[in-house]
């Protein structure tokens, strides 16, 4: 029977999932549709339920069931679900835990209440409005003068979104079905496409892809409009989540210590076989890293930059032009995940797991053995910085501090 019940449809909820899971805990995950359960990487410890639950099915679900813990990591959005679910866990006795996202708070940002004012603001405006808050109350933006032109509501690959905002008078061009997670670099480019004068965002958090919206309205010039959470909540974090579960099931000390700081090591890598699956920007910079280190780079990708390309004819690494496999593991000291691919990037964790391969996944910081560090260099030595996974715009800003600092210190010797 299942130990524990989790309302998920978030990427805390995901990863609270493959984090039980992992360690050969029985789970129940209701989320509210079947492209939610289409989300959850299942195995023969994950049980969904696809459909949205009243109160009084979810009570039912907790007596019928033998529940040790239920665990709410629905969207700070979903008040009423969060009620229902807290509300039947007093009814059946049964321990709740509410995931909270930290809030985001920037004075160059228009914060409104609700998804009313937000139409209500933008109806005094003039401007394409990049919509980033899904189809659920897209009827409400309707009000907004000359909404069938200006409003470009992106949204889940789903039909019912997509007849709905059809049925509303949006003009097809305008609707852009995407699936997130969206990085800073989509945002912008989008907001650019769409010639966006205005993104429309929820306070989602770090977790929710607030901060790379945030920083597409500011290299795009856009104005970001925020609608504020529908009420500050009590909880605690993903990564508290963690460590308590990880202390009541007495699971591995390195899935207790994710949350913690990282030890640094330098390790010697001469000779040693990376492979890096990806090819985008984030799977460059580790390349342009590791080429300074004599290691064997395999770097595993569909689609190649003419950059790393260059760095194949001049011998410096090899290149597979396919899609990743298990077998491309075989013989690795480390392997690189950085691939667009959430699905993908996490077969890898699961696969370096399996044979004790150190790994490092760049879109998930719970799956990763290690951190990839910032290098500085000086005459002798190597300098490594490393955040604790969350703040990398700070991490960047103390690496280039630091590289100052010893290049006024080589100038002055």
């Amino acid at each position: 029977m299942s130990k524990i019940l989790i309302f998920a449809g978030t990427s805390e909820g995901r990863m609270l999932i493959d984090f039980f899971s992992n360690h050969a805990i029985s789970i129940t995950a209701c989320v509210a549709t079947e492209y939610g359960e289409q989300l959850i990487l299942k195995n023969e410890f994950v049980h969904v339920i696809p459909k949205r639950l009243n109160l009084g099915q979810m009570i039912d679900l907790m007596k019928d069931s033998s529940f040790e813990y239920v665990i709410d990591a629905t969207h700070p959005y979903a008040r009423e679900v969060s009620i229902n679910i807290s509300e039947a866990c007093k009814k059946t006795k049964l321990a709740y835990f509410r995931i909270v996202r930290s809030s985001n708070t920037h004075d160059d940002c228009v914060y409104v209440p609700s998804y009313e004012a937000a139409a209500d603001y933008l109806n005094c405006t003039e401007g394409n409005i990049l919509l980033t808050t899904g189809s659920k109350n897209i009827e409400i933006f309707t009000t907004v003068s000359g909404y069938s032109d200006r409003l470009f509501p992106r949204i889940l690959p789903m039909t019912d979104g997509i007849e709905k905002c059809l049925a509303l008078g949006i003009k097809a061009k305008n609707i852009i079905c995407m699936q997130g997670p969206f990085s800073e670099e989509m945002n912008i480019a989008m907001s650019k496409q769409v010639g966006a004068k205005f993104i429309v965002t929820k306070d989602s958090g770090d977790s929710g892809g607030f901060p790379d919206k945030y920083h597409a309205a500011k290299k795009t010039g856009a104005a970001l409009i925020v609608i504020g959470r529908p009420t500050e909540e009590e909880g605690i974090s993903l990564e508290e989540a963690m460590a308590f579960f990880s202390d009541q099931y007495d699971l591995s000390m390195n899935v207790k210590q994710q949350a913690a700081l990282r030890f640094p090591v330098f390790m010697e890598l001469t000779g040693k076989k990376i492979a890096v699956i990806g090819a985008g920007k984030i799977a460059l910079r580790r390349i342009e890293t590791l080429l300074l280190f004599g290691c064997e780079i395999t770097v595993i990708a569909d689609k190649l930059s003419p950059l790393i390309e260059s760095y194949h004819f001049e011998h410096k690494l090899i290149i597979l032009r396919k899609k990743f496999e298990p077998d491309d593991l075989n013989g690795v000291y480390m392997a690189i995940a950085a691939t667009d691919d959430r699905e993908v990037n996490h077969s890898i964790f699961m696969e370096c797991s399996k044979r004790s391969i150190l790994h490092s996944i760049a879109d998930c910081k719970e799956e990763c053995d290690f951190y990839f560090p910032g290098i500085i260099e000086y005459d002798g030595g190597i300098i490594g910085i490393c955040g604790n996974g969350n703040d990398h715009a700070k991490t960047k800003r103390t690496a280039d501090q630091l590289r100052r600092c010893v290049k006024e210190k080589e100038n002055e010797a």
